[in-house]
């Protein structure tokens, strides 16, 4: 069962993992030419971020619930059916005012995990893991924190 998870999770990690080591941060034009970026501050966009994942989690147990108590139906575009107001492009966080969107999603028998990415680059992670343990990480920085 654990190598089916790690099969399935594989490929949103390897994405997530991709788009939190950009070498550019993403939301760079959004600030002055030069200005450099304040890493000791929580920006906006980074709360925008967290709270996307915990709506993505909420929503990943709604879909649950509705599946006979898997986590296997939890995907991207199921989470934007249950909750259109999600963004999944940063089109559509841009379009919504949003400072984040949700980058990734996906989910098995019992886990399941949702990545958000801020505007300025920076991603959160939050995983349900089989043992029905929430882990909290991010990319913050160039550095990994919890949140």
């Amino acid at each position: 069962m654990l190598g089916l998870m790690r099969r399935r999770l594989a490929p949103v990690v390897l994405i997530a993992v991709f788009a939190l080591l950009a070498p550019r941060p993403l939301g760079s034009a959004a600030r002055p030419h030069g200005a450099p970026r304040r890493c000791d501050v929580e920006a906006p966009a980074d709360r925008a971020a967290k709270e996307l994942a915990r709506t993505a989690s909420t929503t990943a147990e709604t879909i649950a619930i509705d599946h006979g108590s898997s986590y296997a139906y939890t995907t991207l575009s199921r989470i934007r059916e249950y909750a259109p107001s999600v963004p999944i492009t940063r089109a559509q966080a841009r379009k919504g005012g949003e400072g984040a969107w949700l980058l990734a999603a996906a989910g098995t028998a019992n886990s399941y995990s949702v990545t958000a990415v801020a505007a300025d680059g920076d991603g959160y992670v939050l995983d349900r893991l089989p043992e029905g343990e929430i882990v909290r990480r991010g990319a913050v920085c160039g550095r990994q924190v919890g949140w």
